[in-house]
């Protein structure tokens, strides 16, 4: 038992400091899985951003593109299931042959491989507006930390989908890439505009901002 340096006839134990899960700026807790920022308050294990940022809408997403969304995970990290928030509707089904949703990770500076994709989305995705969830074939969990795209193609009547509120936002990714000039490392992207199957490698640098949509995307 140490001896107290200040009254040598006064023992203390001295214990570890342990965090308790709190961050507070403003009288808000900020700490990852308390913050009302954090996926993990509403079950999710990523998303693209937060569900609160996303208060804007676009037009009905272009039939055959691939659309991708950046997210970042943890190793061991499992997840089954890919969301999406419609807006509106849809005057039929998307395809059932040529809409999918698929997330790759990025494995090279120059490349991204598929690990997990679903079955065809058109009917999961109905004519309706609301979460839609696409589940995987197969629950996928990740071997290596990093970033990862979640991709997004509709073969036919591709849906609005929620995305980031600010207006200049919306018209395009070009303001989220912010001084990103390498198209790699795009947050939001189109990579592909005649897509009916997903790939099972994306070439990353031929990623393009002119058409791309921060929209929201969650797994879980």
């Amino acid at each position: 038992m140490p001896t107290s340096i200040i009254n040598p006839q006064v023992n203390e134990t001295l214990a570890p400091y342990q965090f308790d899960g709190g961050v507070t700026i403003g009288g808000a807790n900020i700490a990852g899985g308390a913050s009302a920022l954090a996926p993990a308050v509403v079950g999710l294990k990523a998303w693209s951003f937060p569900l609160a940022l996303a208060g804007g809408s676009v037009a009905a997403l272009t039939s055959a593109y691939l659309y991708l969304a950046q997210v970042n995970l943890p190793v061991n990290t499992a997840f089954s299931n890919i969301y999406v928030n419609m807006l509106g509707t849809v005057a039929a089904l998307p395809s059932t042959t040529a809409s999918f949703a698929g997330v790759w990770y990025v494995n090279t500076s120059s490349t991204a491989a598929l690990v997990a994709s679903t079955a065809q989305i058109g009917t999961a995705t109905g004519t309706t507006a609301g979460f839609k969830t696409y589940p995987l074939t197969a629950q996928y969990t990740t071997t290596s930390s990093g970033t990862y795209y979640v991709g997004l193609v509709y073969g036919s009547n591709g849906p609005s989908l929620s995305v980031a509120a600010a207006t200049a936002i919306t018209t395009g990714a070009t303001t989220v890439a912010g001084p990103v000039a390498t198209a790699s490392q795009y947050p939001f992207a189109i990579n592909g505009t005649s897509v009916s199957t997903l790939p099972v490698s994306l070439a990353l640098t031929s990623n393009q901002l002119a058409t791309a949509e921060v929209f929201w995307v969650g797994l879980s």
